[in-house]
């Protein structure tokens, strides 16, 4: 009872099978590690315009707190709520705050005199960011690539 079972397939098929296995595994290989690098990429621009984009907040809102002491030295010394407004128009109330070489957080206070409600001495009316076109160097019908 010797009995040999025999697979009638000869060795180039089995060849070709597993140069192909092989040449796929590889191909896929390098397709993922190919979308990791561009993620990897993607993420640290994300992270450093975020970074940007927060210490531009930062600075304006130290802007915001010197203004703010700017204005109470103001309501302090002032008589009235005339004298107090006549006086704060001298203060500086807008700053742009750069977030990278196009783009700028554009902040505009209004003075208000502080009532029994609040402490604050002004009002946000402007805080948006801003992005300055005239920066980038766009030709007409031409938009450079990096």
């Amino acid at each position: 009872m010797n009995k040999r079972i025999s697979l009638n397939m000869p060795i180039g098929a089995v060849s070709i099978l597993l140069i192909f296995l092989a040449v796929s595994l590889i191909s896929f290989a390098l397709l993922s590690l190919q979308s990791a690098l561009a993620e990897e990429a993607l993420s640290s621009k994300a992270s450093a315009n975020t970074r940007s984009y927060y210490s531009a907040v930062l600075a304006s809102e130290g802007f915001m707190a010197d203004t703010d002491a700017a204005l109470h030295q103001i309501y302090n010394s002032a008589s009235d709520k005339n004298d107090y407004m006549q006086k704060a128009g001298s203060v500086i109330l807008k700053e742009d705050f750069p977030i990278s070489d196009c783009r700028y957080l554009h902040v505009e206070l209004s003075p208000v005199y502080p009532d029994s409600n609040t402490d604050l001495c002004y009002s946000i009316s402007v805080y948006n960011t801003v992005t300055d076109d005239s920066a980038l160097g766009y030709d007409e019908g031409h938009i450079p690539l990096e």
